[in-house]
């Protein structure tokens, strides 16, 4: 329910907040304090409903896991539609004074349909009984958070349908959403955070373009081990 929450605050703020020249260094500020608590909202929605989804049925877990991304394509989709629509219908000056707020107050549209549907949808067949997942998870699954850090270094064609499905799988029921919250969020914020300035870095020291390259063959080296290791120890294919 938080995660809606945090959604729909992030967004409203960026609907509301008041432009540079009414309050000044407050409103970049503002707006990076939105992202913030959207991106919050988006990593917490990511464990949560990956959970949920491979747990409605266990023979088919991969192909329901798949509607993670899948619906995450659908919605860069429609943004990107409705991006370009106003782009076509409004004047540049409007588009930058009060035009691309407008994605945004639409998006607000979704918070009402999606609490209503987290409020009265059943909770997942295979209920956690045990109690303080972070603890269970430091304690005792470090191999199982390591592996699920390094497998999203792949390359997104090759894995994001399956992804979901086998990041979940490195944990049992009772630490599953905790552990794919830890995993996928800190694996984001590291090689995806870091990546622009790494790459930045590398072209800068070598004076070669291709360099990130070799940045990315070791991710993906990093990748490969964390999967033979994931299917020798844990049985994940």
């Amino acid at each position: 329910m938080w995660t809606i929450r945090l959604m729909v605050l992030g967004t409203l703020l960026l609907v509301l907040l008041p432009g540079y020249a009414r309050i000044g260094i407050l409103a970049p500020l503002g707006v990076i304090v939105a992202r913030l608590v959207q991106g919050f909202a988006a990593g917490g929605e990511f464990s949560a409903a990956t959970s949920f989804l491979i747990e409605q049925d266990n023979r088919r877990k991969g192909f329901l896991g798949s509607f993670q991304f899948a619906s995450q394509g659908l919605s860069t989709l429609l943004s990107a539609g409705f991006a370009a629509g106003l782009t076509a219908v409004l004047s540049d000056d409007a588009m930058t004074s009060w035009g691309w707020r407008v994605p945004f107050a639409f998006g607000l549209l979704i918070g009402p349909i999606g609490w209503y549907i987290r409020r009265h949808v059943d909770e997942s067949p295979v209920t956690p009984a045990k109690k303080a997942p972070i603890r269970e998870l430091f304690r005792n699954h470090w191999g199982d958070l390591t592996i699920a850090m390094t497998i999203p270094g792949l390359l997104k064609a090759a894995y994001f349908g399956a992804l979901p499905s086998v990041m979940a799988d490195a944990f049992p029921a009772h630490t599953r959403a905790t552990g794919l919250s830890f995993g996928y969020n800190a694996t984001v914020g590291i090689f995806g955070g870091f990546t622009p300035t790494i790459a930045a870095t590398l072209i800068a020291t070598t004076g070669s373009p291709v360099s990130p390259g070799y940045y990315l063959v070791l991710t993906a080296c990093l990748s490969v081990a964390a999967l033979v290791v994931a299917h020798r120890r844990r049985g994940i294919n």
